[in-house]
C-alpha cells in the first residue's frame, strides 16, 4: 500500500509551481502570395519572410539539455495551403540515418531520422493531426487522439520533398487546409509541437520541454506545445472528396466450390463530406478491398481464440473513436482481450471475404464531444446471409486527458437472431503519470437473460523509472458482443505487473529494466483456471538494441481436453510448468534490425523448445528483405510434434511514390501456402494504382492444391470539391 501511495503522489503535482507551467513559447506563421516550389531545397524567397524557430530542447537522452544538433523551421501559409520547412543541421551528415523510403512505413520514428509535426487546430490541448518526413522522403501521417493515442493509419493528402547535403538534410512540406479540420474564428491560435529525431545519439529534441518517460510519443503531448498565430482569412473550404474507383481481375476458388477462373470487372464510390469542421460524413457504396495484404499466418498452442488485426483503409481511419475500455496504443501486459466492437466482424466470414454493398460513417468532434456512428450493409456470400451492422460510440472529455463514453453496437440479418451490444467506460488521467480506465457492458441475444455481461477496471503508473498496472477483467458466460472480440468467457481475470527501469546513460547501455507480472484467472465459480507468474530483466542500448531475459512459472486447469495439433489432444486436469525465454535484439534504426528468441521449459505435462526469429534487412533506402520464422518442438505423453510458420517479405521502393512487395509464407500445421505480390503507385496525391496477386495452396499434398488465386488491377482518382 505505501509503494501504490508513493507512486500516485509521485504522479501528481507537489507544489503551486508545478501547477504553474512557464508561458507557452509564440510562433507566427507568415503569410505568402507566391508560396514556395516544393522541392526539398529550401532556396525560394519566400523562406527567406518566415522567421527562424530554432533553440529545440532535448527530451531523450538528457531531460531539458539543448540539442546537440541545430533545427531550424519556417511556417508559411496562403489561402489554401499551409507550407513548412526544416533545415536540420548535422555534424556528421554522413552518419545520418535514413534506411526507408516507402510511404507510411509503421512506427519509422525508432528506424530513421525524422522531422515531425503535429498540429492542435481546435486548441483542445488533446487532439490533431501529424505529419513526419525523413531524409530520404518516406512519408507518414497520422492522429494524436487524447494526447496518447496514435492512429497511425489515418491518412490525408499532403506532399513533401527532402535533400541531403553537405549541412545535414532539409525538407519542405506542403498540407493543403481542405485535409484540415480548424476553427474559422478571426483571430485562430493553433498548437504546434516539432520533433527532431537522430538516432545514432538516441535523441529527440522538442520545440517545448517535455518529460522523458513519455518516450517518443512525448510529442502528443499536446497540452505543452507552442502557440501558432498569424492564421487569418483562411479559405472555407467545402469538405467534399469524391473518389471512384476500378477494379479488374480475375479470381478462382476451388476450396469454395469455383473451380475455374472468374474475370470481372467491378467499380465503386467512396465519398467524404465535412458536415461541420468537426464532423465528417464518409459514404461508400460497392466497397473494394482488393488491395489489403493478406493476414500473416499464426499458430495457436492455446485453448483460446487467435486475434488477427484490422488491416482494410475503410475501418483503420477514425478508429480511435470506436475503441471501448482501455485506449488503445495504452501499454497493457493483460492477455485478455475483450472488444465490444472489432471492425472484422464485418465483411468476413472465416477469413473468406463478404460483399460490401455499402456504408455511411460519420467520425468527428462536437465541442468537447467525440462522436462516431457506423452502418453497413454486406451481401449474401454462400451460408451468410444479407446482414446489417450498426456501431454508435460518443465519448464526452472531461478534466485533461480524460473522457467518459457509450458504445452501442448492433447484427441485424433477416435470416437470424438479432444481436445487441451496449456498455460505458471511463478514462481518467491524474497528473502526468497516473491513469485509471474501466468499462461495463451487456450484450442481449434471443434466449439469453444472465451471465451476459463484462466489466474491467485498471489502475497504472507509467513512470519513467517505475511503473506499476493491476487490471481486474470480468466476462460472464454468456457475454457475446456479436460485433466485438472475447478470448475468453466465464472468467475473473486479476493482473498486476511492476517494472523498475533506470537510466545508465553510461558505456552505451540506456536502460535497464526489471519487470514482474502476474496473472490469476478464475470462474465465476472462483475455481482457479490459470495462473502465471514471470520474472524479467533486460538491457537497452542507446540505440535500441537489447538483451532481455524472462522465467515464467504457470499453472492451467483443464475441464475439458483440447486438441493442440491435429491428432494431439491434452487430456483434462492441472498443470504447473516453468519455462525460460532469451531474446536478442538489434534496434529497428540498424541496416539489420529485429530479434531472435529462444524458449525452452515444460509444457503441461511434457516439454517444449520454440526459436522465433524476426528480422528485416535494409541493404539500401530502397530495398528491404525480412524473414519471420517460428518452430515450435513439443513433445507431449499423448504425442509429439514439430511446427513451422515461415513468412518471407521483399519490399522495394522504386521512388518515394512507387512501390513493389512480395510476401510468401508456409505453415506447417495448416499445411497452408501462401504468396502475395503488390505494386502501388502512387500518381498523384490521394489517387492510387494498385496491382495485386495473391495465391494460397494446400501443400501437404502430392501436387499442391489451389484454394484460392485472384489477380487485380485498382485504380483510384481523388476530386476534390
Amino acid at each position: 500500500m505505501r509503494l501504490v501511495l508513493t507512486l500516485l503522489l509521485a504522479g501528481l503535482p507537489l507544489s503551486t509551481a508545478a501547477q504553474s507551467p512557464p508561458p507557452r513559447p509564440q510562433i507566427a506563421a507568415t503569410r505568402v502570395e507566391v508560396p514556395p516550389r516544393i522541392d526539398g531545397v529550401l532556396d525560394d524567397p519566400a523562406w527567406d519572410r518566415a522567421p527562424v524557430l530554432s533553440g529545440f530542447i532535448q527530451q531523450l537522452p538528457n531531460e531539458g539539455a539543448p540539442a546537440t544538433e541545430r533545427t531550424e523551421v519556417r511556417i508559411l501559409y496562403d489561402e489554401e495551403h499551409l507550407y513548412i520547412g526544416a533545415r536540420c543541421y548535422d555534424s556528421e551528415p554522413d552518419r545520418i540515418i535514413a534506411n526507408e523510403m516507402k510511404r507510411d512505413v509503421a512506427s519509422i520514428s525508432t528506424k530513421d531520422d525524422s522531422f515531425a509535426i503535429v498540429f492542435d487546430t481546435f486548441r483542445d490541448f488533446r487532439n490533431g493531426p501529424m505529419f513526419i518526413v525523413t531524409p530520404k522522403g518516406s512519408m507518414h501521417d497520422l492522429f494524436v487522439t487524447d494526447e496518447r493515442q496514435f492512429n497511425w493509419d489515418w491518412s490525408t493528402v499532403w506532399d513533401a520533398r527532402t535533400t541531403v547535403d553537405e549541412q545535414g538534410w532539409t525538407v519542405e512540406m506542403v498540407v493543403p487546409l481542405a485535409s484540415l479540420r480548424y476553427d474559422l474564428g478571426l483571430a485562430p491560435v493553433w498548437g504546434v509541437n516539432v520533433r527532431r529525431s537522430v538516432l545514432r545519439k538516441g535523441e529527440h529534441t522538442f520545440l517545448t520541454r517535455l518529460p522523458r518517460e513519455l518516450g517518443v510519443q512525448a510529442i502528443g503531448r499536446l497540452s505543452a506545445a507552442a502557440d501558432l498565430t498569424g492564421l487569418t482569412d483562411l479559405a472555407r473550404s467545402r469538405h467534399l472528396e469524391l473518389k471512384p474507383f476500378g477494379v479488374v481481375g480475375s479470381s478462382q476458388d476451388p476450396a469454395g466450390g469455383r473451380p475455374d477462373a472468374d474475370r470481372f470487372f467491378d467499380r465503386g464510390l467512396d465519398v467524404k463530406y465535412g458536415v461541420t469542421q468537426g464532423l465528417n460524413l464518409d459514404l461508400t457504396y460497392n466497397t473494394d478491398f482488393a488491395q489489403v495484404e493478406a493476414d500473416t499466418q499464426q499458430l495457436n498452442l492455446t485453448r483460446f481464440n487467435l486475434f488477427f488485426p484490422e488491416k482494410r483503409d475503410f475501418f483503420l481511419e477514425g478508429r480511435d473513436i470506436y475503441t471501448f475500455g482501455v485506449p488503445r496504443g495504452v501499454a497493457t501486459r493483460n492477455p485478455n482481450t475483450t472488444l465490444l466492437f472489432f471492425s472484422r466482424r464485418i465483411g468476413l466470414d472465416r477469413n473468406r471475404a463478404v460483399p460490401l454493398h455499402g456504408g455511411a460513417r460519420l467520425t468527428g468532434r462536437a465541442g468537447p464531444y467525440s462522436v462516431g456512428l457506423l452502418n453497413i450493409t454486406t451481401g449474401e456470400n454462400g451460408s451468410v446471409p444479407t446482414t446489417n451492422f450498426t456501431v454508435a460510440r460518443v465519448k464526452r472529455d472531461i478534466l485533461q486527458r480524460s473522457n467518459v463514453g457509450a458504445m452501442f453496437t448492433a447484427r441485424d440479418s433477416p435470416d437470424a437472431d438479432a444481436h445487441r451490444a451496449f456498455g460505458a467506460d471511463a478514462n481518467v488521467s491524474f497528473g502526468r503519470s497516473v491513469r485509471a480506465s474501466g468499462f461495463l457492458a451487456r450484450s442481449q441475444a434471443p434466449g439469453v437473460s444472465t451471465g451476459d455481461m463484462s466489466g474491467r477496471a485498471q489502475f497504472a503508473y507509467e513512470g519513467d523509472t517505475w511503473g506499476l498496472e493491476v487490471d481486474h477483467l470480468n466476462v460472464g458466460p454468456n457475454f457475446n458482443p456479436a460485433v466485438g472480440f472475447v478470448r475468453r468467457r466465464d472468467i475473473r481475470a486479476n493482473y498486476g505487473g511492476f517494472r523498475y527501469s533506470p537510466r545508465v546513460n553510461r558505456r552505451r547501455i540506456r536502460q535497464v529494466f526489471f519487470t514482474a507480472d502476474i496473472d490469476y484467472t478464475t470462474g465465476a465459480d472462483r475455481g482457479l483456471q490459470s495462473r502465471s507468474a514471470a520474472f524479467g530483466s533486460s538491457v537497452e542500448s542507446s540505440r535500441s538494441d537489447a538483451l532481455s531475459v524472462t522465467i515464467s512459472r504457470n499453472l492451467e486447469r483443464l475441464d475439458a481436453p483440447f486438441t493442440i495439433y491435429r491428432d494431439v489432444t491434452i487430456p483434462l486436469g492441472g498443470y504447473r510448468f516453468t519455462d525460460a525465454a532469451i531474446r536478442l535484439t538489434s534496434g529497428p534504426s540498424r541496416r539489420l534490425a529485429g530479434f531472435v528468441d529462444y524458449s525452452f521449459g515444460s509444457f503441461y505435462a511434457g516439454s517444449r523448445r520454440s526459436v522465433m526469429m524476426n528480422t528485416i534487412m535494409k541493404p539500401t533506402s530502397h530495398l528491404a528483405y525480412s524473414l519471420n520464422y517460428e518452430v515450435n518442438d513439443v513433445r507431449l505423453p499423448s504425442g509429439g510434434f514439430r511446427s513451422h510458420l515461415v513468412g518471407t517479405r521483399i519490399d522495394y521502393a522504386v521512388t518515394t511514390r512507387l512501390f513493389t512487395a512480395g510476401f510468401l509464407q508456409w505453415n506447417s500445421e495448416a499445411e497452408l501456402g501462401g504468396v502475395n505480390l503488390r505494386l502501388h503507385y502512387i500518381y498523384k496525391p490521394g489517387s492510387d494504382l494498385y496491382v495485386v496477386y495473391n495465391e494460397n495452396r494446400l501443400i501437404g499434398t502430392a501436387a499442391p492444391l489451389v484454394m484460392d488465386r485472384s489477380f487485380v488491377v485498382k485504380l483510384t482518382y481523388l476530386l476534390r470539391l
